[in-house]
């Protein structure tokens, strides 16, 4: 009580009821041992990451559609340069067999800058003939150069821009980032293994 939280440029703070002091920081509830301002953003980012996923089609993800009846949807932003996404890729089979469709966002963790490697990779995933077949060999390491192309359609260059904005809109601190399309628990910011991203979709 007397206590109110506040977003000031996607800062999170804890304001007195009349204004005059301001906490930056996490808030945590002792009693229950829980994180109420972790819980607080990334219920925000949930809903934001919704409002993002809208305004994108198909044409602007890398989609490994579940194998059998899907029972949910797992987007991801990734980065083709990012450890940890290569890591998580290498698990996309794990949720195709639980039925559930992973979906990639385009999020290059380096500036929008011709030749920087990480915008260069994701130019070639979106305008790749396969999106999902480059995007597994760049993340591999064994593309050798298949999906260079001397220029890119605006088109898909475009996807990758976007992906980068919605990125940016949601707030986002590291590349994987999940939002899971059904369950208590939508947003997992960071690498989780698919052993316990894959039961949230079932509870």
């Amino acid at each position: 009580p007397g206590l109110y939280e506040a977003t000031v440029d996607g800062q999170s703070l804890v304001v007195s009821k009349d204004g005059t002091m301001a906490i930056v920081g996490d808030v945590f509830d002792l009693q229950n041992m829980v994180n109420l301002t972790r819980i607080a953003k990334q219920k925000g980012q949930a809903d934001v990451v919704e409002q993002e996923i809208a305004t994108l089609s198909d044409n602007d993800l890398v989609i490994y559609p579940a194998k059998g009846q899907s029972i949910g949807q797992l987007y991801v932003f990734s980065d083709t340069t990012c450890g940890y996404c290569k890591k998580l890729h290498l698990e996309v089979e794990d949720y195709q067999n639980a039925g559930i469709d992973v979906k990639y966002i385009p999020y290059p963790r380096s500036q929008l800058v011709d030749g920087e490697p990480a915008f260069e990779n994701m130019k070639q995933v979106m305008c790749a003939k396969d999106k999902a077949a480059a995007m597994t060999k760049i993340k591999a390491g064994t593309d050798d150069g298949e999906f260079v192309q001397e220029s890119y359609a605006q088109e898909c260059v475009d996807s990758v821009m976007e992906g980068k904005v919605a990125g940016q809109n949601v707030g986002l601190e590291g590349t994987p980032f999940m939002y899971l399309s059904k369950g208590d628990i939508q947003i997992i910011p960071g690498y989780q293994p698919s052993e316990n991203i894959i039961p949230l979709f079932i509870k």
